[in-house]
C-alpha cells in the first residue's frame, strides 16, 4: 500500500499530521510531498487543499483528516468502505471540507458557482464521505448531493457567510504575515489594499494562475457587494484575525518542519 501526503510548509494541519505520524512511529510508512517544491505534481493530482492524503493513488483525505481512520488505514493496510450517511450529513461534510480549502471556498464565494464542483468529483466524494460508502450506494448519493448543492448554493453560502469571511480574511492576513514576517498595522494594510485591490486579489487567488481565472468588473454589483462583506469583516475583526494568524504561524517553525519532512 502506497500512502502519499501532500503538505505545505505554512499549513498548520500539515504540521499536526506530521506530528501524529511521528508520535505513532508511522512517518516512514508514508511519502511526504512538499507542494511548494512539487507544485505541478500537486496540480496534476488535483490537490485543492493541504494536507491531501492519497492511498494507492486514490484521494482519501482533503484538508480535514480523520486521525482514527488514518491510523486504521496505516495499520490495516486498507481503506474501509462501510459508512452510511444521510443527505444532510453529506452536505455538511462537504461544506466543512470546502471551508477548509481556500482554493475551493474562494472560487465558490466569488463566483457563486457550485456547478463547477462537477469537475472535481474525487474531491466531492472524499470531502462528503461518499468515498467511504458501499460501492452500490455511491453513484446515487453523488447525484443527490451535487444536485442539492447546486440548487441551494446561495442558501448554503449565506448560512455560512461568517465562516467564508473568516477563511478569506485569515488567508489574506497570512499572506501579509509571510510577506512582512510580522503583523502589519491596520492603517497600512487598508491603504495598500482598498476594496478594489482586495477584490482583484480575491478573484486572482480563487484561480490557479491565468487558467481558471474569472475576472469580474467592479461594476458587477452583486459580486463586489459580496466581496465587500468579506472586506468589512476584515476591517471589523482585524485584531482578532491577526492574533489567530500570528499564534498559528509561530507554531510552524521552519526548523521543526524541515526535521519532520527530512527536507533541508
Amino acid at each position: 500500500m502506497k500512502v502519499e501526503i501532500f503538505i505545505h510548509r505554512t499549513c498548520f494541519e500539515c504540521n499536526r499530521v506530521l506530528e501524529f505520524l511521528n508520535q505513532n512511529n508511522l512517518i516512514n510508512e508514508v511519502e511526504i510531498i512538499d507542494t511548494e517544491r512539487n507544485n505541478f505534481e500537486a496540480i496534476e493530482r488535483g490537490v485543492l487543499s493541504t494536507p491531501s492524503i492519497f492511498v494507492d493513488g486514490e484521494l482519501i483525505f482533503a484538508g480535514i483528516v480523520d486521525y482514527d481512520k488514518l491510523l486504521q488505514i496505516l495499520k490495516e493496510k486498507r481503506v474501509p468502505k462501510e459508512e452510511d450517511y444521510t443527505l444532510e450529513e453529506l452536505v455538511e461534510n462537504l461544506m466543512n471540507t470546502i471551508l477548509d480549502s481556500f482554493a475551493v471556498a474562494s472560487w465558490i464565494y466569488v463566483n457563486m458557482d457550485f456547478e463547477s464542483l462537477k469537475n472535481i468529483r474525487e474531491f466531492i466524494e472524499t470531502g462528503s464521505g461518499i468515498k467511504y460508502m458501499k460501492e452500490e450506494q455511491r453513484e446515487r448519493a453523488y447525484e443527490k448531493l451535487i444536485n442539492y448543492v447546486i440548487e441551494n448554493e446561495k442558501e448554503l453560502i449565506n448560512q455560512r457567510a461568517d465562516r467564508f469571511h473568516r477563511l478569506i480574511t485569515s488567508n489574506f492576513l497570512r499572506e501579509i504575515y509571510w510577506l512582512y514576517g510580522e503583523q502589519a498595522k491596520k492603517e497600512k494594510v487598508l491603504s495598500l489594499y482598498p476594496l478594489e485591490v482586495f477584490s482583484h486579489w480575491l478573484m486572482v487567488r480563487s484561480a490557479i494562475g491565468r487558467v481558471g481565472l474569472r475576472m469580474h468588473r467592479l461594476t458587477e454589483v452583486s459580486v463586489i457587494d459580496r466581496i465587500r462583506k468579506a472586506y468589512e469583516y476584515l476591517i471589523n475583526n482585524y485584531d482578532s484575525l491577526w492574533k489567530r494568524v500570528v499564534i498559528e504561524q509561530k507554531e510552524i517553525w521552519d526548523k521543526k518542519f524541515s526535521h519532520l519532512t527530512g527536507s533541508s
